[in-house]
């Protein structure tokens, strides 16, 4: 995502007092960018933590109601998911459940 120049990441200092011509690291960036807009909270998370994502709960119902079924065609297939999801939205407790599961706040801190 820098911009290129002769084929090549153009070298950018990490910080003004900086030597290096590393390019910054995408955590410098987004802390720069969250410091400059304060409207902006970043909630950082592990690269992959299903226990955290509440998403991977709600696929864990789609699953169960899908696990012996064959479909006949990607139609079927299709039909079932959206109307288990659909099904699952509906039931908001469902969701509510799913993101108390995870232990994160359901309402992320407002910045001071």
């Amino acid at each position: 995502m820098f911009p290129k120049s002769g084929g090549r990441p153009r070298s950018t200092p990490a910080s003004a007092g900086s030597t290096s011509t590393a390019p910054p690291t995408r955590s410098s960036r987004s802390e720069s960018y969250e410091a400059e807009h304060d409207w902006l909270t970043i909630i950082r998370l592990p690269a992959y933590a299903p226990d955290l994502n509440p998403v991977e709960a709600v696929w864990s119902f789609v699953r169960r109601a899908t696990v012996s079924t064959a479909f006949g065609t990607p139609g079927d297939l299709d039909r079932k998911l959206r109307r288990k999801l659909r099904r699952t939205q509906l039931r908001p407790h469902l969701i509510d459940g799913c993101l108390t599961a995870t232990g994160l706040a359901v309402n992320p801190p407002t910045p001071a």
